[in-house]
């Protein structure tokens, strides 16, 4: 078994680790209040694609230093979900905010699932 003393952190690695949980509570309280900051939608449009660029340089970042893997697939997600949102918004009038988180990755999956099992 393992030694329980070798799993306690050592006192830096405390001081470490509680800096690291204080940045990810002071990005979280400036997420949470630059909706309100920013009342124009021209501001809100711009912090949304940036938003969504950040949440795509994290999930590469993941797979490529992580894993070390070049998944193109990550990608093409993207593009589809935007592809199948936009088709909602603009054919049959879904507002934007109806549409459920992940709404267009499960529309997507069928088609692409039937891909997959002939390929």
């Amino acid at each position: 078994m393992s030694d329980p003393a070798l799993a306690q952190p050592l006192p830096g690695q405390r001081a470490a680790l509680r800096s690291r949980w204080l940045g990810y509570l002071l990005a979280i309280a400036v997420i949470v209040v630059l909706p309100f900051v920013f009342t124009d939608t021209y501001w809100r449009t711009n912090l949304t694609v940036c938003a969504i660029n950040v949440l795509l340089a994290i999930g590469l970042d993941f797979i490529l230093g992580y894993a070390g893997q070049l998944n193109l697939g990550h990608s093409a997600f993207y593009g589809l979900g935007a592809y199948v949102s936009t088709l909602l918004i603009t054919r049959l009038g879904v507002p934007s905010i109806r549409q459920m988180p992940g709404l267009s990755t499960r529309m997507a999956k069928v088609p692409s699932g039937r891909i997959a099992m002939f390929s």
